[in-house]
């Protein structure tokens, strides 16, 4: 009976992916460092993927909180920001406001932003919407709901 239920079960435990020492060696060896013992191999293996876990449930939590299903290079961002921690390779920078140089009369330079023209008269002329002309029956009579009148006297 024993064997029986062990071999019914279902129940497969699952790893997370790890990052093999071999990698790390190759990364190592790329970067100038050539003299490390397979223990430290395993080590930075280690150690690596438990921040990289860390990093990837932290932008998972970021996508969520932003109400998005897929998690963007900003969110990594913003992970690896709250876990103290630089970004790799480089930063997410976004678009700047366009930028016009003018050159003042005493000869300095100035920056103003370049800001589109805005009709105003297709803005106030739009269509308006129409007011409803009937009034509802509790502002005309002054009814109050049975519950206000009950708690007010």
């Amino acid at each position: 009976m024993a064997a029986n239920s062990a071999s019914a079960s279902s129940f497969v435990q699952s790893f997370p992916p790890r990052i093999e020492p071999q990698y790390v060696r190759i990364i190592g060896d790329s970067v100038g460092v050539v003299n490390l013992t397979p223990a430290a191999l395993q080590c930075l293996a280690d150690k690596l993927t438990q921040v990289l876990h860390r990093c990837s449930v932290m932008a998972r939590k970021v996508a969520m909180h932003s109400r998005r299903r897929t998690v963007r290079v900003e969110d990594v961002q913003h992970a690896l920001n709250i876990l103290n921690m630089q970004m790799p390779i480089g930063v997410v920078t976004r678009a700047l406001p366009s930028m016009r140089p003018l050159r003042m009369p005493g000869g300095e330079q100035m920056f103003v932003r370049e800001d589109s023209d805005v009709d105003l008269v297709s803005m106030t002329q739009g269509v308006q919407s129409r007011i409803p002309v009937k009034r509802h029956y509790r502002g005309t009579r002054a009814v109050l709901p049975g519950f206000i009148l009950r708690n007010y006297f």
